[in-house]
């Protein structure tokens, strides 16, 4: 959860681009070693949109080109810096700190516990992996190893890594959502120690279900060549060939806010909307006071689920609100845009 601040990443398609350079968008793959190194844009979540939608394509003149330079603003780029450097060294701490505590305490190896180490994982994952790589671009504004077949792979695996540590730590925030209805359900019930071989099995489809659905960012995503203002860049960005990423990229933004953010949201607000009212129609009897300790544990349990849950979608919304308004409301013919995109 801890990295859901920072996890903006490869906003822009070659669809995008194809809109506004002046050069034909060429594939880096095939040829990488005959491509010369360049000093490339800043690739952080601010400047590509700002950098390639506001240029004109000489197949697309009447595409009005902005008049400005684009570019990203210093203090910004190193308050980013700080603040990537911050979520890196407390990500990891603190992700490794809890999936310590878990593994050395048998009393703490349980299914709800299992979850949350589950989702801490696949943070840790992604802050060791791709915070130091998309720290550097926005740093040396070129993508690290850009022409080489090593900085393909690496176009290629900050994406999926992105993708899959988002999908694990939806779809866990949804398991602890029913887990903890069923909890509440079922209060009479008091749980043991260990992992149940049903919770074993929904984490493990759930790192299989995230996998498989960042399958088409690793896929889609190559080093493109293009020509910005007279220079040669190489940009690491969806590059969509076949008809199916086409469509990919085409519905990305949607598909993106509809599982990837309000789909946690609703199955959250049900579950507990569902928890609450078992827990107001279950607020006498002996057999309750007697267990109050117990519940007092999972309504705790409980309300760190929930905070979770709110940090995330606060963490999130803006991305996805930037990017539905991108994407209804942005006109590539409007003079306006450079100063929408600035």
């Amino acid at each position: 959860m801890v990295v859901a601040g920072v996890a903006v990443c490869h906003n822009v398609s070659v669809k995008d681009i194809t809109e506004s350079s002046s050069k034909p968008v060429q594939r880096i793959s095939p040829a990488i070693q005959q491509l010369q190194v360049n000093v490339t844009p800043n690739m952080s979540t601010v400047s590509l949109p700002t950098l390639f939608q506001n240029t004109s394509l000489s197949s697309h003149p009447s595409n009005p080109m902005c008049h400005q330079k684009a570019h990203i603003d210093k203090i910004l780029k190193y308050v980013t810096t700080v603040l990537s450097c911050i979520i890196f060294i407390v990500g990891i701490f603190g992700n490794a700190t809890l999936l310590r505590i878990i593994y050395e305490n048998k009393c703490m190896r349980n299914g709800p516990n299992a979850l949350i180490a589950s989702l801490a994982l696949g943070d840790l994952i992604y802050i060791v992996i791709d915070i130091p790589i998309m720290t550097y671009k926005l740093l040396a504004q070129q993508w690290p190893f850009e022409t080489s077949y090593f900085g393909l792979f690496l176009c290629k695996l900050v994406p999926f890594l992105q993708k899959s540590s988002v999908g694990i730590t939806i779809l866990s925030l949804c398991a602890l959502s029913v887990d903890r209805y069923k909890a509440v359900a079922s209060w009479s019930r008091v749980q043991g120690v260990g992992i149940p071989v049903f919770t074993a099995i929904k984490i493990i489809s759930i790192w299989v279900l995230s996998i498989l659905l960042a399958v088409p960012e690793a896929v889609g995503f190559d080093i493109i060549s293009i020509e910005y203002r007279g220079r040669d860049y190489h940009i690491c960005m969806l590059n969509a060939q076949s008809s199916f990423m086409k469509f990919y990229d085409s519905m990305k933004d949607w598909w993106l806010f509809g599982f990837y953010f309000c789909m946690p949201l609703v199955c959250t607000a049900v579950f507990y909307t569902l928890m609450t009212v078992e827990m107001l129609n279950r607020r006498n009897g002996s057999l309750r006071i007697a267990l109050s300790e117990h519940l007092r544990q999972r309504r705790e349990v409980a309300k760190t689920v929930f905070c979770l849950v709110v940090i995330f979608a606060l963490c999130w919304f803006p991305l996805h609100f930037s990017r539905i308004l991108k994407k209804t409301l942005y006109n590539n013919k409007d003079s306006g845009r450079c100063e929408l995109l600035t």
